[in-house]
């Protein structure tokens, strides 16, 4: 019969304070790794843009998600200015609001995405893969922010936004 031999206290104490302490500092160095990172077109696997799109029906409103199709200029551009951020804009946020009118996903080769979010006032961003969990900020980027408007038009019961 195999007897299994216990470590002593103190080696076990020290196992669980390694153990521990590797754990911290995988935190933490993932704390400090900035959200913002660069990313290069060719990681992009695939791209996805919708709008919310409210319309009249028989004395009542509808509100659909309309796909749109990005062109290859265009998703170069969303790189182009993904790049350009500059960090001292970027916000940390604990989450978003509730009204979205476009939004814009890009998976990157690792299986990871970039979702751009817009709400007609601001631009937030949940990024995967930067961290081991998401991360959320807002940005301004003035390019952005009319690209955004410009496939907006419309969108709402024909006018281009709440106020027009």
């Amino acid at each position: 019969m195999l007897v299994k031999q216990q470590l002593p206290y103190s080696s076990r104490l020290i196992y669980v304070f390694v153990s521990f302490m590797a754990s911290c500092i995988l935190v933490v160095s993932d704390n400090f790794q900035s959200i913002y990172q660069r990313i290069s077109a060719n990681h992009i696997q695939s791209v996805q843009m919708s709008k919310a799109v409210y319309m009249d029906t028989d004395g009542g409103a509808n509100i659909h998600l309309e796909r749109l199709a990005l062109s290859e200029e265009e998703v170069g551009k969303l790189v182009e200015w993904l790049n350009s951020i500059p960090e001292s804009t970027i916000r940390e946020v604990p989450g978003f609001t509730a009204r979205i009118d476009a939004a814009i996903k890009l998976t990157v080769t690792s299986g990871k995405t970039i979702q751009m979010q817009y709400d007609k006032d601001r631009i937030y961003i949940e990024r995967t893969d930067t961290r081991f969990y998401p991360v959320k900020y807002t940005i301004e980027h003035s390019e952005l922010k009319d690209f955004f408007d410009s496939h907006l038009k419309g969108y709402y019961f024909g006018k281009d936004s709440l106020d027009v």
